[in-house]
């Protein structure tokens, strides 16, 4: 097990980092690491905090990622229009994670899983591609011009009512994932005609029956209500972690405006998730399911 001290960390701090390491690597507890997490850390510009980050992350991760939401949408899509239209359908459960850095970023049939893959289950090479990774301006000015665009489309859009500004997020969406959206249709042996029928609430029904669309939606919908505060460049960073984070692990840990939302939302009942900004709580949490020998269904 790796040991190592972080110059001005307490002795709780250092407790809590040992104790954490122990469950990750005895595999009781899984700390997988997302995308976002890689873009986050990639902003930092001082090399010594992201070194340290890396570090931190590599130990406790032990190679595990969250695939990203392509890797999954084919099989809930498939499983949210079959529950919709009351048709039976192949149950075949899709891990939400995976030894795989590729699968966090790029779907399965659109990557070479190679041996150089693998190596990142060492914590030692995902240290260092961790701590080496670095974004530029122009990469950073994307978010923020999303930022913009999206407080500009909250501005128009604020004269409607909330529910016609939800139908709209989520007829853009379904645009997006056109191509899944009709082969699963296909796949289940339901035609557009019968899509139809369900009207527009329906058809945001039938996409909040995917969980990562559920997740999405919400906050999207939810964040631009609150106009005393300005979107910012790292909500889509945040949401994109939160909307695979929340249907997919038991313990989740962000932002408190976040947190509040999904919590005021009941997502944390729905999808029997612990949602909390308290680093502190969590990990009491997870403690105590850890010492009761709870099965781990999730991570």
């Amino acid at each position: 097990m790796a040991h190592w001290r972080v110059e001005g960390a307490s002795a709780r701090e250092t407790k809590a980092f040992d104790t954490a390491l122990g469950w990750a690597t005895s595999g009781q507890v899984v700390f997988p690491l997302s995308s976002a997490h890689f873009f986050e850390l990639a902003k930092i510009g001082n090399d010594q905090r992201r070194r340290l980050l890396a570090r931190t992350m590599a130990d406790l991760s032990q190679g595990w990622f969250l695939i990203s939401p392509g890797n999954l949408i084919k099989h809930e899509l498939r499983r949210a229009v079959a529950r919709k239209f009351h048709k039976a359908v192949s149950a075949n459960p899709q891990a939400p994670i995976a030894r795989s850095i590729e699968l966090a970023f790029a779907d399965r049939d659109k990557v070479n899983l190679t041996r150089e893959d693998r190596l990142f289950q060492q914590p030692g090479v995902l240290e260092e591609f961790l701590a080496t990774a670095r974004v530029d301006r122009t990469f950073l000015g994307n978010w923020d011009r999303v930022a913009r665009g999206h407080e500009r489309s909250r501005g128009l859009a604020w004269g409607g009512s909330k529910v016609s500004r939800k139908r709209t997020y989520c007829a853009r969406l379904t645009i997006g994932i056109s191509e899944a959206f009709g082969a699963s249709l296909a796949e289940v042996g339901v035609t557009l005609a019968d899509l139809e029928k369900l009207g527009p609430d329906g058809c945001v029904q039938l996409l909040e029956g995917v969980p990562f669309f559920d997740i999405e939606v919400f906050l999207h919908v939810e964040r631009n209500e609150h106009r005393d505060r300005a979107i910012q460049a790292n909500d889509e960073i945040d949401i994109a972690f939160l909307r695979m984070a929340v249907p997919y692990c038991d313990y989740v840990i962000t932002e408190k405006f976040w947190a509040n939302l999904l919590c005021r939302g009941h997502f944390d009942r729905k999808y029997r998730t612990v949602i909390s900004s308290s680093l502190s709580a969590a990990l009491t949490c997870v403690a105590a399911r850890v010492s009761g020998g709870e099965d781990q269904d999730r991570r």
